[in-house]
């Protein structure tokens, strides 16, 4: 009987090891499948994240347009009160100008007249003198010579008056015409001021209009990309249990909402590239650059760790309890509603969340960028119009009622928990 049972172990054993090989192959398909289901929903989200970049871009680019408008029309509204005034003083200035031109155009036949007449009687009163050296007994030339030297004298005299007059004439024109250049001048830069703010205007519709088409097209597609996210999800949602993060996550995620990785990572970009800068050579050299990407985040973690080791601390489940449930304490809600470290991420510095918040005057661009920041997602309509009334009827209050909203999103179910 033993070469039977030895046929039947080895047929036991092709069983076994044919079996091994399709768990193995059912293991490996199974990994594959779930492969190609995480690189597309990686694309997908890809895909939403570019939606939400442009919307929110856009969303900026219209809060942008519409005070660019404001400051236009505004512009616009003072030159059309400004450049009448001008006008008028631009015409007088002129006239004034024209008759001071007048006047010098008057004076000036007198002038040259004058000028001549002086000038023959001056020869002729010298050849009179000459003709009396040679003749000083004769009377008749003592005469004419004594008359040509009155004449001439009186002539000058004359003429020097005129002259004068002449130069305050044309000092006044020169004034004048100085004055009206520079009147006209500055009307003229009013003038083509006006002409650019009047074509801009309409440009900055035409963008503002462009633009909004472009967030209405991508609110569209996003819509409809969630949509279809959320029916996958709303699948796995219902043979998913709904857990909590986490401690090691939970600070992790707070730190990325609230910008405290953002500002940290800054910090060691900027303390590598001081202490060990890339060369060019080293920028195109994709080694290198997975290298100081590496450098980056061992950086960032070597700061943060410390915040990491104070939440594990105080949230992680503590010995003989459960380690796969969630256990709220008194000291967790007392760090997180009155401690300091949650309190200070909240102050507005460095471009972290509250302080992107409080530069967004726009209220429905203010709660997309809420809501994506916190929960990577865009607010409903309710949500939006939630923040809308909450900034309202803080008013001036505006930095503590951001602080609270961001808190109020951080502390929510939604934040702590898988789902």
């Amino acid at each position: 009987m033993k070469p039977w049972t030895d046929a039947q172990q080895e047929i036991h054993n092709a069983q076994v090891n044919r079996q091994g090989i399709r768990n193995q192959y059912d293991t490996q398909y199974a990994a594959s499948r779930l492969a190609i289901q995480q690189i597309a929903e990686l694309q997908k989200q890809r895909e939403i994240a570019v939606l939400q970049d442009t919307i929110a871009s856009k969303q900026n680019q219209v809060a942008s347009l519409i005070k660019q408008t404001a400051e236009a029309q505004s512009k616009r509204d003072q030159l059309a009160k400004e450049i009448p005034p001008v006008e008028k003083i631009a015409a007088d200035q002129k006239g004034l100008a024209d008759v001071a031109t007048a006047e010098v155009a008057a004076l000036k036949p007198t002038l040259d007249s004058q000028t001549e007449a002086s000038k023959l009687v001056a020869d002729a009163s010298a050849k009179a003198e000459a003709v009396r050296v040679k003749l000083p007994e004769d009377k008749e030339v003592i005469a004419l010579a004594d008359g040509l030297k009155t004449r001439n004298a009186e002539l000058a005299e004359t003429l020097k008056v005129t002259t004068v007059k002449m130069t305050e004439l044309q000092t006044k024109q020169s004034a004048a015409t100085k004055v009206l250049t520079e009147t006209q001048t500055k009307l003229a830069a009013m003038k083509s001021d006006m002409d650019k703010v009047t074509a801009l205007i309409p440009e900055l519709a035409t963008q503002k209009q462009t633009a909004e088409s472009v967030i209405a097209t991508s609110t569209a597609t996003l819509q409809e990309k969630l949509d279809e996210q959320f029916d996958v999800k709303l699948v796995q949602y219902a043979v998913a249990d709904i857990k909590n993060i986490g401690p090691e996550a939970f600070a992790w995620s707070l730190m990325e909402a609230t910008g405290i990785i953002d500002a940290q990572r800054n910090a060691v970009v900027a303390e590598l590239d001081k202490n060990s800068p890339l060369s060019d050579a080293d920028k195109q050299d994709s080694a290198k650059l997975a290298a100081r990407d590496m450098a980056i985040e061992k950086g960032v973690h070597a700061k943060l760790v410390g915040v990491e080791n104070e939440f594990i601390g105080l949230y992680a489940n503590a010995a003989g309890q459960p380690q796969d449930e969630f256990i709220s304490t008194v000291d967790q809600a007392l760090f997180f509603s009155n401690g300091g470290r949650v309190r200070g991420w909240l102050n507005p510095s460095g471009g972290n969340l509250v302080d992107r918040l409080l530069k967004t005057e726009e209220s429905g661009a203010l709660a997309n960028e809420l809501y994506l920041a916190v929960f990577t997602r865009y607010p409903s309509e309710p949500e939006v119009a939630r923040v809308t009334q909450y900034l309202a009827d803080r008013g001036d209050q505006r930095t503590e009622a951001v602080q609270e909203m961001v808190w109020a999103l951080l502390a929510s179910a939604e934040f702590r928990f898988n789902h």
